[in-house]
This record gives structure tokens, C-alpha cells and sequence, in this order.
């Protein structure tokens, strides 16, 4: 019956026995319609669907613990087995039960994978549009919308000594393929490049033959390097099939992608080729990941096979994890023993477009060679169903598409391209590979907490720009006061001159950090600004005449930036730095403290710490860390008793303090910087990322006339250091809402009830959250559209909301 099947799909769980011992019972049978006609669970359990998505042992045990029976939905057999066997618990598997259409699309949107038994039910459909609709809600909820273009060259053609019956290139049929040698590397360069300028985001060499011989792989790695040099289009080959030792040279050249088609389903491919097997492609593909590449495997749809082949096919390479799968249609081609091959219906093309697409959800789907022969009505439907990538131009031996015209009807479809394919092919984002970016957004321009992107959405900005931006995008105050700094100094250098507004950011920051803090030192950003600390540190021992104390101790878990001392004291285990550990100085480093900041002080948590002071005083500088909060860490916030203990311990073995407050600054903690939470003042103190509220790169290090001093008053009488953008002369109206927050107003966290409450803008946008106070600004001069009253809102509201605080500038 149409839109009915069997599978399992939704259990009951009778948790009424001790040591979640738990018994599995189907509750639809097909021995007792009439108990099925009942029970029908699955209109019932609908709704459960939104709140149990995906069942581990850890839920399991939870429910099992409250000793009665209750529905869950999408469970896979797999998952039910492992979880239960981890809890001793005694299994009744169904095996059968009522499935829709309906039901096995959900299965897969809630990342469930499904059985051969049920794509072969989704096969037999008569309702077709229902499955292509169905594909392509899968299709717009788990693949990409950034459509996928790639082309290839045909480097070496014909002479080809395997048998594949569909091939045109094969030497043991009479076709009218073109027969040449390996392309000099120029014009695969030349072919490079147009394919770049075309927007095309892959380029790939292939050649005929079992496979280069050692002196063509050679050739071809000349060439891939070539074009590496001077294009950016990300390279991929098929080449046969390779060994580990090939590939890894193909590798090191630049090519990233590796692409050797499996063809068709393992049952069918023994009676379409004999000269080798399936298994030797599959031992090529896992070469090619054992050294680092991505792979590319598909196959030819329209040679003979049974559609349970091509369901067959599909799995085979769902269990590959195959994530870029060309589909290629069947091209008869004259000479070949397919050549009277019948093509297959566009119906059948399309049903198994759907059918890839339930099957490897994720996966993009590459229209290859003979597309030629569809319809533009039945491209538009492919593209519809689940195709959301493709090889352009012209193929193999056959002639494939006009760019232009693929990207139209590839926008009209309803996909977009990348929004800067420059952008994609020479810029380098922070922690991305260049080879296999990270998808990025094009924002168009951001308002307060919000960023407009080119196509026209808009995202609530939970980053606040990595914690700079904590007043806002595109606040009045702070554009009004760069363009007036502009409009008299842009920058000069900060050796030898000085001007008004790094003398006024001064006056505004002493009196919000700690009192003993009296020295400021510029510089351009919270990385630098710990090496400046750290360097402050060692001079200062080597002015104190104790240059042996220049190593430092600090907390796991911590985080200081990204340059090479500060990468030095972040966590060189969990850290992101962990890879260049063996060429960095080697810093000590002890446990984090586990008391919880709102908890429980265990006094053992400084004993590590101690023990490693003890130890190592006569060569320790300092102690860093970040104060009440480890950042990058996991947000870890624990307890104050820490900071004075530390303290008391670095007065006792003369050591240095080092806060960096670089990201806990400027209210984030709830008291403008974190050291007030113990009362401890540290030696040197760095601050950033909110100084300018995300308008230009600027930190400052901070110091006590101790350490100033002691530096300025032995040789060589000067702070060795000196940064080209230091004290840019554009920072004190970029300041006045730190004023303000120093005043106790922006960044004031206040009780009521017992919600924490924060006070933001009244021009900010918080979505319907509703205002429970209103504070008017004491100082009416400063009042502005974005300044003139303050919300005091419930954290906890705008957690129930869905907001960031983060997001409000907080």
C-alpha cells in the first residue's frame, strides 16, 4: 500500500525493573491489526519527535531510573543495542512496524540512517513528486545551499589497457576517442586558470589507464605545483589506481581531493569490467585518506543495473562516508559493448537522485557526464530532488555544459555561490585550512547587536566580535568620535612624540584599575600585549639583578594568545598550540582550580601551585593566568579564594603577578574587572579587546611603579620594547562609555529577586523581552538616542528568550 512499510520505528520502554534492566516491546504488530488499529503510537507520538531526538546510554539511564513506561521516538537498532548493553539491560527487539513516507524522512532529518529495506519501499513509490519533495526537504535541511562547481582536464587520453565496458578511452574497443600523451604542464596551468576566473572552486587532472607510470606521476606532480603557484583553484586528480607512496607525492604538490570512481553497485561492477576489481579501488581511496586527502567517489547510473543495485551502490558509499559523490548518466558511446545500451527515463533518473539523497543526506551530489541528455525541465527537477553540485564544462569524451549557463539555472534554483570566491581563494581566515576553508558569511553591515549578511539575513551577534564589540555595531557615539579624531590625526608613532587622547585614555583608565596600577604601556593587541608582560616580567628580575628568574608558572586550561610567548604559557595540552610545544619555551604549569566560583573553597586546590613555587622560585619571573575565568578554557569560573592564595604565594617566594584580564575586562565578569572579585592586585595587569569597543586594534599593559622603576632605573634604563601602532591617537571618546561604566551604569550587574539582572540600552533590540525597570542616566549631558535610558532586564528572561547577553554588548 502506497505510503505504508515496515520498520522500526517508534518503542515503548518499560522501565519498572531495578538496575535499569529494560524491556523492549514492539507496540504495533502485524499479527493483530485490529490491537494496530488501536494503537496507532505513531499519530500519537508525533509530538515527542521535537524533544527526543537522539537516545544515548546516559538517557537512557536517566529515564530508567524513573521506574515507569513512557513513548520515545526515532530510535536506530544500533543505538538501542549499545546503549542497553552498557547498562546490563535485557533487550526484545521489533521487527516490524507501520512506515510512511513521512516517517522516513523525519528518521533521516533526525540523523537517523535508513535500511535498505526502506529506500527499496521508497523506490516502488507510485507518487513521485511526494518522494521528490520529500528528498528535497532533506536536501535543504542537511546538505549544503553553497553550490559546488568543479571541471577537469583530460591530461592523457586513450591507450587504456582495462576492459570497462562503458569506457571509451579502453584499448579493446574501436571508438573514435582521441589518443595523446600527458599534457605539458603549461597547459594544464593554462586550463587552471580559466576555470579560476570562471568561479569554478575545483580543477581536476585525470588520465587514462590503469595508472601513471613513475616518471608521468613526476610529471604530474611538476605540474600540480605549477599550478599552485600561480593560480589558487583547489586541485584534484584521477589517476587510477595509485599506492600510499604516489598519493602522498600528489599530496605534497597540492593536490588535496582524490577521485576514483567505484562505478556501480559491488554486485554489477564483475560483469562490466575484469581487469580489476572494486577492492582496489577501495584500497586506492583509503590510501588517499591515510595521507591526507579528501576523496571523491561515484559512478555511472544507466549501464544495465537493477534500481536495488543502485540502492546497493548509494550505501556502499554512505559506509564510505563519502561526502562528494559525482552521478553520472550513461553515454552510449559508438564501438563500446554499451553502446545500445538503453537510456534510462528522466522519471528513473530523477528517483534515483531522491533515493541518493535519502541515503547520504549530507553528501554533495555532483552531476556529471550525460546530464547533456536531460531536459532543462528535468535539470531543474534534479536540482530540486537533492543535486547541489556538479562538473562543469566539457567532460572526458563527451561534451558537457557553458559555465554561464549552469550558474543560472543553478541560481534560479535556488542555491547561491560562494559570496566571494576571491575571498575563498587567497584570503586566510583565522584557524582554517586554505585548502578546505570553513564556509564564511559576506556581512553587508552590523547595527548594535546585529549583523546584516549580503543576502539579506539578519544574525543577533553572540561574539560580540571575539568580546570587542561591547557596546554595539555602528554606535553614534564611538563613529561620531572616530571621524572627528580623523578629521585632525589619523596616527603618528608614540616614540618621541605624545598627543592629547593617548594622554586622556590615561587619565580615563587609572581610575578603573587597581590603585596600585600607575603605569601604562600602549600597545596593538591582547597577544602582544602578554608578551610585553612577560618581557616586563624578565627585565625586571634582570634589573633587580636575579636575571636567572625568567621562566613563568601558570594554570591548565588557560589561554593567552596566539603569539610565540604567549603561546608559551596557554595549556600545552588541551590547548590550540599543542603542535608547536617542542620549539616553545617549556613554562610550568599546574592544575586549574576546581572549587566552583559560587561554591565550596577546598584548600587543597593550592598545593600543586606551591609545590611548583617551592621548587622553582629561584627561576620563576611571574605567575599569569586569567583571574576568576578561563576563557577559551570552557568558560570555567572558579572560586576567588585561588587569586589570594596565589598572591600571598608569589609575596612569599618573590614572584611576579600577571593578570590578563584581556578578555575578562570591562564588566564581562560582573564588576568591571575580575581582580575586585578577590580584592587582589596583581603586578602587571593587560587589558584589550573592549578598550576600543571593537573599533581598532589597541591593547594596554599595565604596571605598578615597583616594576616601572626598578626597569627604568638600571641599565640598560629603558623598557625594551616598542610597537609601531602604540597610543593611536583616537581612543578617548572611544573610552567614554568606559567612563561610564566606571560610574557603575553600563556594566552594573544587579539583584533582584533572585535573577541577576544587567542594564543595556533602551535602543538595543531584545526581542520581545520584556522591561521590568527603567533607569534614567544620571549624567543628562551624555544622554544620546542610544544613551538617554537603560533597561534592567533578567538574564534568566533572556536565556528563556534565546538571546545572548554576549549579544547585547555585555
Amino acid at each position: 500500500m502506497q505510503g505504508k512499510g515496515v520498520y522500526l520505528q517508534y518503542i515503548i520502554v518499560s522501565l519498572a525493573y531495578p538496575k535499569n534492566l529494560c524491556t523492549f516491546a514492539p507496540f504495533l504488530t502485524s499479527k493483530n491489526k485490529n490491537l494496530m488499529k488501536k494503537q496507532r503510537h505513531i499519530q500519537t507520538t508525533r509530538s515527542l519527535l521535537s524533544r527526543f531526538r537522539y537516545w544515548g546510554r546516559k538517557n537512557y539511564a536517566a529515564f530508567a531510573s524513573m521506574g515507569r513506561e513512557f513513548q520515545i521516538g526515532h530510535l536506530h537498532t544500533n543505538v538501542v543495542d549499545v546503549a542497553l548493553r552498557k547498562q546490563n539491560a535485557k533487550v526484545t527487539i521489533p521487527y516490524h512496524t507501520f512506515m510512511t513516507l513521512q516517517e522516513i524522512k523525519d528518521q533521516v532529518l533526525a540523523g537517523f540512517d535508513i535500511s535498505s529495506a526502506q529506500a527499496t519501499w521508497l523506490a516502488n513509490m507510485a507518487d513521485s513528486e511526494a518522494l521528490y519533495a520529500a528528498a528535497h526537504e532533506i536536501t535543504v535541511t542537511c546538505a549544503s545551499h553553497e553550490f559546488d562547481m568543479c571541471s577537469i582536464i583530460n591530461a592523457k587520453s586513450g591507450r587504456c589497457p582495462e576492459n570497462c565496458k562503458w569506457c571509451a578511452q579502453s584499448s579493446h574497443y574501436k571508438t573514435q576517442a582521441k589518443i595523446y600523451d600527458l599534457l605539458p604542464a603549461e597547459e594544464c596551468l593554462r586550463q587552471a586558470k580559466y576555470n579560476e576566473s570562471q568561479d569554478v572552486n575545483r580543477f581536476s587532472l585525470v588520465t587514462s589507464g590503469r595508472k601513471p607510470s613513475p616518471k608521468q606521476i613526476s610529471q604530474l606532480c611538476d605540474a600540480a605545483r605549477l599550478m599552485r603557484k600561480h593560480s589558487s583553484i583547489q586541485l584534484c586528480a584521477s589517476l587510477g589506481l595509485l599506492n600510499e607512496e604516489e598519493l602522498r607525492a600528489l599530496h605534497t604538490a597540492g593536490i588535496t581531493r582524490y577521485h576514483c570512481n567505484l562505478e556501480t553497485a559491488p554486485s554489477y561492477f564483475p560483469t562490466l569490467c575484469s581487469t580489476h576489481t572494486q577492492e582496489q579501488k577501495l584500497a586506492t581511496l583509503d590510501a588517499a585518506r591515510r595521507v591526507g586527502m579528501d576523496i571523491c567517489c561515484g559512478g555511472i547510473i544507466g549501464m544495465g543495473e537493477t534500481m536495488e543495485q543502485r540502492i546497493e551502490f548509494a550505501f556502499t558509499l554512505a559506509e564510505l562516508n563519502v561526502q562528494s559523490i559525482p552521478i553520472n548518466l550513461l553515454s552510449p558511446i559508438p564501438g563500446t559493448p554499451l553502446e545500445n545500451e538503453k537510456a534510462l527515463s528522466e522519471e528513473e533518473i530523477l528517483r534515483t537522485i531522491a533515493l541518493f539523497r535519502f541515503i547520504n543526506p549530507n553528501a554533495f551530489l555532483r552531476f556529471a557526464g550525460g546530464r547533456s541528455q536531460l531536459t532543462p525541465e528535468a535539470m531543474r527537477k534534479a536540482l530540486f530532488v537533492g543535486i547541489n553540485s556538479a562538473i562543469v564544462g566539457d567532460l572526458l569524451t563527451t561534451l558537457g555544459s557553458k559555465v554561464s549557463d549552469d550558474k543560472k539555472m543553478i541560481l534560479e534554483e535556488g542555491y547561491h555561490f560562494a559570496d566571494s570566491q576571491f575571498d575563498r581563494e587567497h584570503l586566510w581566515h583565522p584557524y582554517t585550512s586554505t585548502t578546505d576553508p570553513l564556509p564564511v558569511y559576506k556581512v553587508k553591515r552590523a547595527d548594535g547587536a546585529t549583523i546584516t549578511l549580503e543576502d539579506g539575513r539578519t544574525l543577533i551577534e553572540g561574539m560580540s566580535s571575539w568580546w570587542c564589540a561591547v557596546h554595539g555595531y555602528n554606535h553614534p557615539v564611538l563613529n561620531q568620535a572616530a571621524k572627528d579624531q580623523l578629521d585632525k590625526m589619523s596616527h603618528v608613532m608614540f616614540g618621541g612624540l605624545t598627543h592629547d587622547p593617548a594622554i586622556e585614555l590615561g587619565k580615563l583608565l587609572l581610575p578603573l584599575v587597581p590603585p596600585s596600577m600607575q603605569k601604562i604601556f600602549y600597545a596593538d593587541s591582547g597577544s602582544v600585549a602578554v608578551e610585553v608582560a612577560l618581557k616586563m616580567a624578565v627585565q625586571y628580575w634582570y634589573a633587580a639583578g636575579k636575571p636567572d628568574k625568567n621562566n613563568f608558572v601558570t594554570i591548565r586550561s588557560g589561554y593567552h594568545g596566539d603569539t610565540w610567548n604567549a603561546m608559551s604559557v596557554c595549556d600545552p595540552v588541551t590547548g590550540m598550540h599543542s603542535l608547536f610545544g617542542s620549539s616553545l619555551p617549556v613554562r610550568y604549569f599546574v592544575p586549574a582550580p576546581s572549587s566552583r566560583f559560587d561554591g565550596e573553597w577546598n584548600p587543597d586546590e593550592i598545593i600543586p601551585l606551591r609545590e611548583t613555587i617551592e621548587k622553582h622560585s629561584k627561576e620563576l619571573a611571574a605567575l599569569i593566568l586569567e583571574p576568576i575565568v578561563q576563557g577559551a578554557g570552557g568558560m570555567w569560573f572558579y572560586h576567588p579564594q585561588y587569586l589570594r592564595e596565589a598572591e600571598k604565594l608569589c609575596k612569599e617566594h618573590d614572584i611576579l603577578l600577571i593578570f590578563d584580564e584581556i578578555a575578562t575586562g570591562f564588566g564581562r565578569t560582573g564588576k568591571l574587572f575580575a581582580w575586585e572579585h578577590a580584592g587582589v592586585e596583581p603586578d602587571i595587569m593587560c587589558i584589550g579587546k573592549a578598550l576600543t569597543g571593537g573599533y581598532m586594534t589597541l591593547s594596554a599593559v599595565l604596571a605598578s611603579n615597583q616594576i616601572a622603576d626598578t626597569i627604568s632605573n638600571h641599565a640598560p634604563k629603558a623598557f625594551m620594547h616598542g610597537p609601531t601602532f602604540m597610543g593611536i591617537g583616537r581612543e578617548t571618546q572611544l573610552l567614554r562609555l568606559g567612563q561610564i561604566a566606571g560610574n557603575g551604569i553600563i556594566f552594573k550587574v544587579a539583584e533582584m529577586g533572585s535573577h541577576q539582572c544587567v542594564i543595556i540600552p533602551v535602543g538595543t533590540d531584545v526581542k520581545g523581552v520584556e522591561v521590568t525597570e527603567i533607569h534614567e542616566l544620571p549624567d543628562r549631558s551624555l544622554k544620546s538616542a542610544w544613551f538617554g535610558r537603560y533597561h534592567r532586564i533578567s538574564l534568566q528572561t533572556i536565556a528563556h528568550k534565546g538571546i545572548s547577553p554576549f549579544s547585547l554588548g555585555l
